[in-house]
């Protein structure tokens, strides 16, 4: 399998000199094939045909713009969507020369491909380039096996500057550029700028070489390119996917860059997002990441939204902003065989960065997709429509805030079709907790299992509602996190929710919240045995379950011990804790996806199996399909699987829907 060239050469031979940084002095053309981006929102309507027809022609249009760089000497440093940046080193001679030539020829290329004919109808694409000449910027940020490049400095951004005059057909110059060319061309100045001048024509006589790409590897590549690129199946295809753009200020050093998007990578990939891109250019200094693309989730708007948050949590030093939306793109190889990169092509991507453009530093916007993929598990603010550049009508805009503090409650009770059995059962397990503690029937362990959309939640509300209509209790919600699996993330969830923890509190607020609330619950537990050890054991494992929420202090239990003891004291803690609110009140722990239960996760469970024989708590365990779950030797797990609801089931839900009874035959083809 023939290697992409995905990397610039010139960053390849850099890293493998160990040089992170430097300048050299260029020519540089910006150069803007319009119209991609409506063409592809045009294709995705035809699936894999528009796929095929996009993909021809993107190899059409770039591929020979791309050689005619190569062929003059340059070499392509960054794309942009349907933009790109090419580079003529002037260590090179004649390379000013040889860049006037190279866009004189792209035009040509382009005047020849000016209406593109295919099987799904005709299109036209248009070309505007911008040329500069000066200093130019390297670099390679990174660490390990995850590193990025970039180009940057004022000659780049002056042949941006200089495009953004420009119209179909145009070649402009900076003023700086002009000195250097005036006596060999053509032009004027652009009318609406004194900074600008359209090249007419030009009287250079230089003229393409072959290129010769060298053969690339795998050891070369890996530093810059993940496996799912490195190996890229399929080329390019139309999907769904999440596009954040983030735009952040400048750091005080290179270093400090370095450190900033270093981490940027590494929560990216921690959260399963592909960093696309660093650019600084006119719209500053912005990275592109894709979730959905080249790899998909189940959740990728979700790994987004954690993604960012987990970012505003954790970088507090650099000043950012974000823009995230949702929906299909064109997402594949897009250049040349000289060059290329694997990138998303469509309106969402635009739209993406227009979003952040609008935001306020710190702040995280999001279009209304996004919102509706996600509302029910984090907090919004809605900012109405607003004006956003490239789109006709104004566009819904929400900001992202934070996580919900907790699954929205159920505030109308409705009635439940279908599973009074289920529901007679799993009350039938639980209501000894309020019975007398040595019948042998505490605690209760239940393993409710059942296919998506069978009702497991909505079983567990209603459960849940009728408990607390007749006894006094306390609920505590452990959802596992399909995203990053980490240690106890469940009890960790719920922690966070009893304890008032908030990303929107300074850590001092936090920590405060957290000691004050602790009190309280050691207050409540009763004097005499087992209350006088619990409160002992809670008093000294303190450290360890604030630990679990991201608070220390100097001198703890927690710092003391070695990593092993850490975590055997942690469950301690855990089983602990659950014992010291048992002791006020029955305690049900409802976790939240079986199936996504973490190793940690998964001991404390056959730790709590052993040590609350006889307490008045219950473990209720959701899991979706078929799910094995550990068990301990003095307690057993009920099961209690949801299939689909029979044929009276069926005819309840609807005729509540519909508000009177079904015919026959409406209800058999509905059981059909």
């Amino acid at each position: 399998m023939t290697l992409r060239h995905v990397v610039p050469q010139p960053i390849l031979e850099h890293y493998e000199r160990g040089e992170t940084r430097g300048t050299f002095q260029a020519a540089t053309m910006f150069i803007d094939l319009s119209g991609f981006s409506s063409l592809s929102d045009e294709l995705i309507q035809y699936g894999r045909e528009g796929t095929e027809v996009l993909t021809d022609i993107i190899n059409r249009t770039f591929d020979p713009i791309i050689h005619r760089v190569y062929e003059h000497g340059g070499f392509i440093s960054t794309f942009a969507g349907d933009a790109f940046t090419a580079i003529f080193p002037l260590d090179r001679p004649d390379a000013i020369a040889h860049a006037i030539v190279a866009g004189f020829d792209i035009q040509d290329i382009m005047a020849a491909q000016r209406h593109l004919y295919t099987r799904l109808g005709t299109f036209s694409l248009a070309v505007k380039i911008g040329l500069d000449v000066g200093p130019v910027y390297w670099g390679i940020l990174g660490r390990g096996d995850a590193h990025t490049y970039y180009y940057r400095g004022p000659a780049i951004d002056g042949a941006a500057h200089a495009e953004a005059h420009a119209r179909a057909g145009h070649i402009i110059a900076s003023a700086r550029l002009w000195p250097h060319i005036q006596d060999h061309v053509h032009g004027r100045p652009v009318s609406d700028a004194r900074d600008a001048y359209r090249i007419l024509s030009h009287t250079f006589t230089v003229s393409p070489t072959p290129v010769h790409l060298s053969p690339l590897t795998e050891d070369q590549l890996r530093p810059f390119v993940p496996e799912s690129i490195l190996h890229l199946s399929i080329p390019a295809e139309f999907r769904n996917l999440c596009s954040t753009f983030i735009s952040f200020q400048e750091p005080d050093t290179p270093d400090a860059l370095d450190e900033f998007v270093t981490h940027v990578m590494a929560l990216a990939d921690i959260y399963g997002g592909y960093f696309n891109k660093i650019d600084f250019g006119d719209k500053g200094n912005v990275i592109l990441l894709l979730f959905g693309a080249p790899i998909s989730h189940e959740n990728n708007v979700a790994r987004a939204a954690e993604f960012l948050l987990a970012l505003r949590d954790q970088e507090r030093d650099i000043p950012w902003r974000a823009g995230v939306t949702f929906g299909t793109a064109y997402a594949g190889i897009v250049g040349g065989r000289a060059r290329c990169e694997y990138t998303a092509i469509g309106d969402v991507v635009n739209l993406s960065s227009r979003l952040m453009t609008l935001a306020d530093w710190g702040h995280i916007l999001t279009d209304a997709r996004v919102h509706r993929q996600v509302r029910n598990g984090y907090r919004f603010i809605p900012l109405g429509r607003r004006t956003v550049k490239g789109k006709r009508k104004p566009v819904l805009v929400y900001r992202l805030v934070a996580r919900a503090a907790h699954r929205a409650p159920v505030t109308e009770r409705r009635p439940i079709f279908g599973r009074e059995r289920e529901l007679a059962q799993l009350e039938a397990w639980i209501t000894p907790l309020w019975a007398d503690p040595g019948d042998g029937t505490r605690p209760v362990f239940v393993h409710i299992t059942g296919d998506a959309g069978m009702g497991k939640t909505r079983l567990l509300q209603e459960v849940r509602a009728r408990l607390e209509d007749t006894h006094p209790l306390q609920w505590l919600y452990c959802p596992a996190d399909d995203i990053l699996r980490q240690s106890l993330n469940p009890f960790a969830h719920a922690l966070k929710q009893y304890f008032h923890q908030s990303a929107d509190r300074s850590p001092e607020e936090n920590r405060a919240t957290f000691h004050r609330i602790l009190e309280s619950v050691i207050r409540r537990i009763p004097s005499g045995e087992p209350g006088d050890s619990v409160r002992a054991e809670l008093e000294r494992t303190a450290s360890l379950l604030a630990a679990i929420l991201d608070i220390h202090w100097p001198g703890s239990l927690y710092e003391q011990l070695e990593p092993q003891l850490r975590f055997e004291n942690t469950l301690l803690a855990l089983t602990n804790f659950i014992k010291a609110l048992a002791l006020a009140r029955p305690l049900i722990l409802e976790v939240d996806g079986g199936h996504l239960l973490d190793g940690d996760s998964r001991t404390l469970l056959v730790r709590l199996m052993g040590e609350l024989a006889g307490w008045p708590v219950a473990v209720l365990v959701a899991s979706r399909g078929a799910t094995d779950l550990p068990g301990g030797d003095a307690v057993r797990w009920r099961e209690l699987h949801l299939g689909p609801l029979d044929e009276e089931g069926v005819r309840a839900i609807a005729a509540a829907i519909l508000g009177r009874d079904l015919t026959e035959d409406a209800g058999r083809f509905l059981l059909e």
